[in-house]
């Protein structure tokens, strides 16, 4: 068994240690995106700082750190480049799964190099049939951020004679050599994240690699047994669904400064007054503001109330958990709603590609886009919970 490796101790807060990148995530950010892929040296950063290891278990060399205290530094990534802060978040949550993991897998994925990258992708398209000791799967699976810097992935599928809805869905995880990219990723908005497809034909995966998805959303994972921080207890779906919402915030962020910058230096092209005469600009900044701010805040603070709970022992029940995540969704679409108001007093200047308002915009709603952002289906559990119902199934 994996002897406890203890990570270099952080020289500074999530935060803190973000800041002191930011420069160069700035200088990177029309590359990240033309070669539709963020930089090496910039995921090189994320390993040296500790910052891809946020939620890696202690024993593996992680951080362990409060999921309030990491997101916050994605959004500051997010406000240079959307993208950047997008895959900063999946590189990190991974290891939060793979702490429910068994404890041979756990061993393989960080046992040798307690930095090791996983990609994923988790909709169920792709086929698994039972096999001696495991599975053999086989497949195409789409939207798998930062794929490039990955040497293993981590795939849904529901296995061939064993159900046919996602409370049978299991997550299954290839080792290196057993899946290749299919470089398709030619997409409107945070095109830097990479997220290619993944091609797997006929891999075997042992069982040990395997886990229910019933299993990691409720935290009943046999690896917990090994991983006993508070941390590892909040709801999967809260930490987890966070990586594809709080980089939507940050961006917001990013396209309100850049809004206000722009506007001091604007005159209005008919009558040549300064654009910070106009009481409609001003009022949808003052808008935006508050949208954009108490999106942020309200995330933020649902996380630490989460960790509160948890550190004193309480299970979570479904209604707090479909809140939580409804206040995620709710945040991405009040960035989203934000910035399109901003963009249309933006002027005829916005629309050039240089712009970067154009390209928080369209990073936001690609965002928006992912299938777990789905803000109606997310409102409706909600109020299921609200309500007394139980949809349970649908959300950790």
């Amino acid at each position: 068994m994996q002897t406890e490796k203890q990570a270099p101790a952080a020289k500074g807060s999530p935060v803190e240690l973000v800041r002191g990148l930011l420069d160069g995530i700035r200088e990177r950010a029309d590359r990240t995106e033309k070669e539709r892929c963020v930089p090496a040296e910039t995921v090189a950063e994320f390993k040296e700082t500790g910052l891809s290891r946020a939620f890696q278990a202690k024993r593996y060399g992680g951080m362990e750190w409060t999921p309030a205290d990491f997101y916050s530094a994605v959004i500051e990534v997010a406000q240079v480049c959307p993208s950047t802060g997008w895959v900063l978040g999946v590189l990190a949550v991974h290891p939060f799964q793979f702490a429910q993991f068994p404890v041979e897998a756990q061993d393989e994925l960080f046992g040798e190099d307690i930095n090791t990258i996983v990609s994923s992708s988790y909709a169920p398209t792709g086929k698994a049939v039972r096999a001696p000791g495991g599975y053999r799967l086989s497949g195409r699976w789409s939207f798998s951020s930062a794929c490039d810097h990955a040497s293993w992935v981590v795939l849904g599928a529901i296995p061939s004679g064993e159900g046919t809805t996602r409370v049978e869905q299991k997550i299954f995880l290839v080792a290196p050599g057993d899946w290749r990219i299919d470089d398709d990723w030619f997409v409107m908005g945070l095109s830097g994240t990479g997220s290619k497809s993944i091609i797997v034909e006929d891999a075997f995966v042992p069982e040990h690699r395997t886990l229910g998805w019933v299993e990691c959303c409720f935290g009943l994972g046999p690896g917990l047994a090994v991983n006993p921080g508070a941390l590892f207890r909040v709801p999967f779906m809260s930490v987890f669904g966070a990586c594809l919402v709080v980089p939507a915030i940050g961006a917001a962020k990013g396209a309100y400064a850049e809004f206000a910058r722009q506007a001091k230096d604007r005159v209005r092209a008919m009558d040549r007054r300064p654009a910070t005469e106009d009481p409609y600009l001003q009022l949808r900044l003052a808008d935006a503001e508050a949208e954009i701010n108490g999106a942020e805040r309200r995330v933020l603070s649902d996380f630490r109330e989460e960790m509160e709970r948890v550190e004193a022992g309480e299970k979570i029940p479904f209604e707090d958990r479909a809140r939580y995540r409804w206040h995620q969704i709710h945040a991405i679409d009040s960035s989203a709603k934000a910035v399109e108001r901003l963009f249309a007093m933006a002027g005829g200047r916005v629309i050039y590609y240089k712009n970067p308002i154009q390209r928080f915009y369209r990073d936001i709603l690609a965002a928006r886009q992912h299938t777990a952002n789905t803000r109606d289906t997310m409102a409706s559990l909600m109020a299921q919970g609200a309500l007394g119902l139980d949809a349970a199934e649908f959300l950790a």
